[in-house]
């Protein structure tokens, strides 16, 4: 569990303010949006125990020997780190984190950091952009930061919104600190692949249109706006904007990184799936406002330099887990994205044309996603909160009153390569009481806006194994553990979710079996079961997609979905 004690708290106005989904400016109540950033500052790779005039000394001399050596190190951990907004003070906290590990002479820890006047005051309050070559037991004073760059100037105000300022950034971090392999996080708020909560603007501009415009995206040709908010220059960043920031910066990342709500979605993988980086990672829920432990993080990658990026990756999703006791993070192989996508999209189509045929129709389609889902993922964990989350979000709002315009060819790839978008707008015409919506109805969400109640996003595999087999909604799967080292031995369990107490499945006996007349379980591994609460022993590494299938005394089938993970 992560030690909350080691964090300053934020000033007491800010305190509720600490979810990093963030839904929350004071002022508009909006989820800004953003993402772990990637590189910052020049400082030396000195001794931490020097003094500050020694320290500024050899921040000047190390930018110049980098400048010249032409050493690479194993990795350069790039942090855009966006805090110009309600998140300062989490800022300074994870600047803390990271210099608690410092550089080292393998791994390169720079951080662009921008501030703001106004919520967090620590170290003289500064409010302009600093980068920072990061040391151990660094604190964030501007003496410290980079006293140029490469312009003959150092600190200034920077729009982080502003999609020029991060390919800059790119640019210096890999120019002066070269090295085998890079990280790029982005952080900040986040919404997926728009900014959520601004209701208003989404209401006024679903309410200026009609509803074929709004289904075919007609209503909103802009870029939405999603991620790295800048409240001085009040601007953020679109994910589009982000895939041409690093296109334009010309560095081959090796994983990209956010820390930041709710970017762990299809279509922000897909968006990026062309810029050269090997790797995602991401949360499909809002973080906890304290974001990722860059303290175990950094301690990992010190320790072991010479780790591929998926296995940085590992290490970033199981450090997060861990640091708060069981939270939802994902990593993903970003090559094996397109392959995703195509069969999520006929998976799409053939809902969209043969529906009325009912559940069979989707099963072989959805198969073939749960294999490529299988093949693209590197490491997935989740909490108790979200028990149906597998690592990746598609956006499919409840109903249409809720749906997104902009949502379209013009905003994001996903909606012009695919078709996707074109479901949705048959789901939203016809589908209405259907299985599928049935299917959306049981599927893992996640809050996009929890104060106006809205669930817009949906777990991709949770929502695509109820696609595949749900002739009836309202069966509740769990297992105990979920993951686990082989041989892992787990305890599986059954319930209809109605909302009747004399329904629920209980394995110690009680509650009469809810109606359920009989049951099968499928592990996933050649393997079944008909008892009511089994027990099963996976013997070998892998991610088990395991299906049960309950039968009531009227013959009605229902069926639900979890997966296993076991690990070597």
């Amino acid at each position: 569990m992560r030690r909350q004690v080691q964090k300053t708290p934020p000033p007491p106005a800010k305190f509720f303010q600490r979810m990093k989904g963030g839904l929350f400016r004071l002022a508009t109540l909006s989820c800004l949006i953003a993402i772990l950033p990637s590189l910052a500052s020049i400082a030396p790779a000195s001794n931490p125990g020097c003094s500050t005039a020694e320290a500024t000394a050899e921040s000047a001399g190390a930018l110049r020997s980098v400048r010249t050596s032409g050493r690479r190190a194993a990795w350069t951990f790039m942090v855009y780190m966006g805090a110009d907004n309600n998140l300062e003070w989490a800022g300074i906290e994870d600047f803390l984190e990271m210099a608690s590990v410092g550089s080292t002479v393998e791994v390169n820890v720079v951080v662009q950091f921008d501030r703001t006047p106004g919520f967090d005051t620590r170290y003289k309050n500064w409010s302009l952009a600093n980068r920072f070559h990061i040391r151990t037991g660094m604190e964030p004073y501007p003496k410290f930061a980079v006293a140029d760059w490469g312009d003959g100037r150092g600190g200034r105000e920077v729009n982080m919104g502003d999609p020029k300022n991060l390919t800059d950034f790119v640019k210096w971090a890999s120019s002066n600190f070269p090295a085998e392999r890079y990280a790029l996080v982005l952080w900040n708020h986040g919404g997926g692949w728009r900014i959520i909560g601004d209701r208003a603007a989404v209401g006024a501009r679903n309410a200026a249109s009609s509803v074929a415009d709004r289904l075919s995206g007609a209503a909103y040709g802009a870029p939405e706006r999603t991620i790295l908010s800048d409240d001085t220059d009040k601007d953020v960043m679109s994910t589009r904007q982000v895939r041409e920031a690093l296109e334009a910066a010309g560095v081959r990342l090796d994983l990209i990184g956010f820390d930041a709500c709710l970017m762990g979605m299809i279509e922000v993988a897909y968006e990026l799936k062309d810029i050269g980086a090997s790797v995602m990672v991401a949360s499909e829920k809002t973080e906890p406002g304290p974001g990722w432990p860059y303290d175990t993080i950094l301690r990992g990658l010190v320790a072991n330099p010479s780790w591929t990026p998926a296995q940085l990756a590992s290490h970033i999703v199981d450090m997060y887990w861990e640091s708060y006791g069981g939270e939802t993070m994902a990593a993903f192989d970003l090559s094996r994205i397109e392959s995703l996508t195509e069969a999520i999209w006929l998976l799409a189509d053939v809902i969209r044309t043969g529906w009325k045929d009912g559940p069979g129709v989707a099963r072989e389609a959805a198969a073939e996603v749960f294999r490529r889902f299988d093949e693209a993922l590197i490491r997935e964990r989740h909490g108790a909160a979200t028990p149906g989350a597998r690592g990746l979000a598609i956006y499919m709002p409840r109903k249409l009153s809720e749906f997104d315009a902009a949502y379209s060819a013009e905003t994001i790839r996903f909606a012009a390569d695919g078709t996707w978008d074109e479901f949705l707008a048959e789901y939203y015409r016809s589908m209405k009481g259907s299985w599928v919506e049935v299917a959306r109805r049981d599927a893992q969400e996640f809050a996009t806006d929890p104060w106006a109640g809205r669930f817009d996003h949906a777990d991709l595999l949770d929502l695509c194994a109820r696609l595949a087999g749900a002739e009836q909604g309202g069966l509740r799967a769990a297992a105990s553990p979920e993951i686990g080292l082989a041989p892992l031995i787990v305890n599986f369990h059954a319930s209809l979710d109605e909302g009747d107490a004399a329904a629920q499945e209980d394995c110690a006996g009680t509650g009469g079996g809810g109606g359920i007349a009989s049951y099968f379980w499928d592990f996933g591994d050649g393997t079944s079961s008909e008892e009511r609460c089994p027990v099963h022993i996976f013997s070998a590494q892998g991610t088990y997609h395991v299906k049960v299938s309950a039968r009531d005394g009227f013959g009605t089938l229902r069926t639900a979905f979890l997966t296993v993970t076991v690990m070597g």
